[in-house]
């Protein structure tokens, strides 16, 4: 294991981790993600036209935690990460 710098100064109270993204939540409520935008794949190996799997409104691959936007004003309490999809538990 390794110390996230990121959250330095954050408590970080809740975690999940899908096939190439992180959810996290810390104790304001705020929920962040990173990894990569874009799942290209489905449950047969075909390609598909992809997801917005990090909440961000786009495609974008992020190396560190970004803070998802769309979810500003709810206080997120938990979030749980799968194979192509996140849920966030207000």
């Amino acid at each position: 294991p390794k110390k996230i710098e990121f959250f330095a100064g954050q408590r970080v109270v809740a975690a999940s981790a899908g096939a190439d993204h992180t959810l996290a939540v810390t104790a304001d409520g705020v929920a962040w993600s990173c990894g990569s935008g874009q799942q290209d794949w489905d449950a047969d190996n075909q390609d598909t036209d992809g997801c917005n799997c990090l909440g961000h409104g786009d495609y974008t691959t992020h190396q560190k935690p970004k803070k998802i936007e769309t979810l500003a004003g709810r206080r997120i309490v938990a979030v749980s990460a799968g194979w192509a999809h996140g849920f966030a538990i207000t």
